[in-house]
């Protein structure tokens, strides 16, 4: 895994994009008689009738140049007047001052609002302007381009990050994907720690699906240095048990185990480059027998722990060595759920190092799309990217001092123990059998959801009514799993299965969940499907 291609991996995720309604964006409603100073929202001023107010060209809509966006506030016939002008409207809600609805209007009707009796306020958005870049067709069909720092520009991020100081920090956002890459300069700050009671700490990421923990096999150093690993096999869980075959013996030098026992294994892990990686893992007691705090990995693959630098129990779990080798192996220990046939029965959550030495779990991106989408909601911006038609440019996530809490989940589908871990749900053993309790404190937030199911079988009864819609409704609800659980945001995609009856595929059908679809921005990726009609802010016929 070269350094390029793990820094490749940061691409603007359509999911991600809209956690900024939830995380950053202030109210878009200015009652009348209230002093307003939003440099985010347009100028507003202080009003008696029904005057509109805002800036209409900063309303304009990039996509529909002839329409404006704003709020209205007023009675209900009044409100109800607005939706019959409009093209299009949300629900109308109660409000303060009366009732209130979002719309969307051609600008020539503007001038009919201050007709309408009743009308308190009128208040239009300010939408971000963009000076749009111009490609040659062959560079717009040849290349996925990153373009996150477009993304910030139409949802308004830079301005609520500079105006408000708002960037996500003390925000934890789940990611429940196909791992995440915290090795990746732009995400080495978004991996969180917890410390456990008994003094346990471990990185706050899930491996579901039990995908890579290594069963650490003990041996003995011989006069010369070296632990004859060569004939043995190196077994790893995944959640199949895997056996490996190991070539070669292992020279551990000067390293010290106090026991006088090395725990070793190999990895097996699949990266995005479709290439297997077995790397020599070692585990040593270096100061107490029997309490291994330290770990190497051969990244160099010459057989020889000594030239491979220390990863400690207490330090940074991070393992790369991307300045050297351009190698990385992803999160060392964390937690995954077993699925009972090795550790548990029945099956449980685990922490992911064990200080005796008998197992070490391995978290990391088997894909790629899971680093995708912790990029777009909490890239630090760190590296430089050279964007054609732009230049140099940072990729900044939506919030960028948010942490991540990455959850595995996509290796075999182990998606609704995840979300209740994420939510603070612990796995509970009683004579009535196994149930799921809420343990008084969310592991994150929020929960991101990139995926869905493009099966209308699976929505055989009626959208919004498979199982893991109703899980993410029980989820959003305070209260309805547990009296003390105070509900999670979720956001879910709406998925993949356009265009016509079945659009929107499970569980973005859920009630209560925040579905988002996907447009273009202002290049288009053949290989995804836009053809020669592409133009900004359009949706391809497989979205939703």
């Amino acid at each position: 895994m070269s350094r390029q291609v793990a820094l490749s991996r940061i691409k603007a995720n359509f999911t991600a994009i809209l956690l900024i309604l939830v995380i950053i964006t202030p109210s878009t409603i200015v009652y009348a008689n209230t002093q307003v100073n939003s440099t985010l929202l347009g100028e507003y001023i202080k009003f008696d009738g029904p005057k509109i107010v805002g800036n209409e060209k900063q309303a304009t809509h990039l996509k529909f140049k002839e329409y404006v966006m704003g709020t209205v506030v007023g009675s209900l016939d009044a409100v109800n007047h607005v939706k019959s002008i409009a093209k299009a409207t949300t629900n109308v809600v109660k409000v303060k001052d009366g009732y209130s609805t979002k719309f969307l209007m051609h600008k020539d009707n503007l001038e009919l609002l201050k007709n309408i009796k009743g009308l308190k306020t009128v208040a239009l958005n300010k939408i971000p302007e963009l000076e749009v870049a111009s490609y040659p067709k062959e560079e717009l069909s040849s290349e996925a381009l990153p373009d996150m720092f477009i993304v910030r520009e139409f949802t308004g991020v830079n301005q609520v990050n500079s105006t408000f100081g708002l960037e996500g920090e003390g925000v934890r956002v789940a990611v429940i994907d196909t791992g995440v890459e915290y090795a990746h300069p732009d995400l080495r700050g978004a991996l969180d720690y917890v410390i456990l009671s008994g003094g346990f700490r471990e990185p706050l990421v899930l491996d579901a699906d039990e995908s890579h923990v290594m069963l650490m096999q003990g041996f003995g150093k011989n006069a010369t240095g070296w632990i004859n690993t060569k004939g043995t096999s190196a077994l790893i869980i995944e959640p199949w048990l895997t056996g490996v075959p190991v070539t070669e013996d292992y020279y551990v030098g000067s390293i010290t185990s106090a026991s006088g026992v090395y725990r070793f294994c190999l990895t097996d892990l699949y990266f995005p480059d479709d290439s297997e990686y077995n790397f020599g893992v070692l585990l040593v007691d270096p100061t107490s027998p029997g309490n291994y705090t330290v770990a190497y990995i051969d990244f160099n693959m010459n057989a020889d722990f000594t030239d491979d630098k220390p990863i400690y129990y207490d330090g940074d779990r991070v393992a790369e060595d991307l300045d050297n080798t351009g190698y990385y192996a992803g999160v060392l220990g964390g937690f995954f759920y077993d699925i009972g046939f090795y550790f548990t029965y029945p099956g449980d959550f685990m922490r992911g190092w064990d200080l005796s030495g008998n197992y070490l779990s391995i978290f990391y991106d088997f894909y790629g799309h899971g680093t995708s989408c912790a990029g777009s909601i909490a890239s630090r911006g760190k590296e430089l990217y050279y964007i054609p038609g732009y230049g140099f440019k940072t990729l900044p996530g939506i919030a960028p001092k948010a942490k991540i809490v990455g959850v595995k989940a996509l290796w075999y589908g182990n998606t609704e123990l995840s979300m209740l871990w994420a939510a603070g749900f612990n796995e509970q053993v009683s004579e009535d059998g196994v149930r799921m309790v809420y343990s008084g404190s969310k592991r994150a937030d929020l929960i991101s959801n990139s995926w869905g199911i493009s099966y209308q079988w699976y929505d055989y009864y009626a959208f919004g009514y498979d199982m893991e819609s109703m899980l993410i409704n029980g989820l959003s609800v305070p209260g309805f799993l547990d009296p003390s659980f105070p509900g999670i945001i979720i956001v879910q995609a709406a998925g993949n299965g356009g265009f016509g009856y079945g659009t929107v595929t499970a569980p973005g059908a859920a009630s209560f969940a925040i579905t988002v679809g996907a447009s273009t921005a202002t290049h288009f990726y053949s290989f995804a499907g836009y053809g020669a009609e592409a133009s900004v802010d359009d949706v391809v016929s497989w979205s939703a």
